[in-house]
């Protein structure tokens, strides 16, 4: 396990930085929906803070690393990189893939009403997770398998929220219309589709993973070992030629 970072190269913190500038300016654009404890109750929202959370952290950690020269941080960006985002990106594909799905099916009502709507629908249901998938493949991820301690806490995650919904609920305080009359069986029902849509997400996020290993980081390989090899025979056309040259 390799905790420690050899570099990080000039693109790689360009792209970061930016994603992190046009997250904050979303985040505080749309504060009307963010900056509010009432966002609690939305798992679209905690997602976001904790994906926001992530990149910012992460990008501290970029900083230390790349301006500071500093490796102080790196042992929390292993974390991060390793171990926080195989919990937490999941999460954001499964919002954005049920809000899409149900905008499709018009199953979503008032979420493009005006330009702060919209704005914050496209935020936090597409953007955020480019800007994670795009972290994924740029920086240093190490490939992940499943594992069920991973997806014990994804689990506890979706567990949490389920609680606040019943909390909600028992408070006349309903965050999704149609838990409005429910019964308890049909609650359950729900409860354990969302368990199993939450399965999917952790398994497309293992996927994508894979896909960076198979055509990025292998290409890359190759592209290193081409190179280390044209040096190998520039240095042996040279040494050949001088070996020539003192012979003559």
């Amino acid at each position: 396990m390799n905790q420690i970072r050899e570099s990080i190269t000039l693109s790689q913190f360009i792209i970061t930085s930016a994603i992190n500038v046009v997250d904050t300016i979303l985040f505080f654009l749309t504060y009307e929906f963010t900056l509010t404890y009432h966002a609690l109750k939305y798992l679209t929202n905690i997602t976001l803070y904790f994906n926001s959370t992530y990149l910012f952290l992460a990008f501290i950690c970029d900083i230390s690393f790349f301006i500071l020269k500093s490796q102080k941080l790196e042992g929390f960006n292993y974390f991060l990189r390793n171990k926080f985002c195989n919990i937490i990106n999941p999460m954001s594909y499964l919002v954005s893939l049920l809000f899409w799905i149900l905008v499709a099916c018009g199953g979503i009502i008032g979420s493009f009403e005006t330009s702060k709507d919209t704005l914050f629908s496209i935020y936090a249901h597409l953007l955020i997770t480019i800007f994670i998938i795009v972290d994924l493949f740029i920086h240093e991820h190490e490939i992940h398998k499943f594992s069920l301690f991973t997806f014990a806490f994804i689990f506890l995650y979706i567990f949490c929220y389920i609680i606040i919904i019943i909390i909600c609920r028992a408070n006349n305080v309903y965050v999704y219309e149609f838990i409005e009359d429910i019964s308890v069986g049909g609650f359950i029902g729900y409860a354990l589709l969302f368990i199993i849509l939450t399965f999917g997400a952790y398994l497309l996020h293992i996927f994508i993973l894979q896909l960076k290993y198979k055509y990025i980081i292998k290409n890359k390989e190759k592209q290193d070992f081409n190179e280390e090899v044209n040096k190998i025979i520039q240095m042996s056309d040279f040494s050949k030629t001088s070996t020539d040259d003192e012979v003559d």
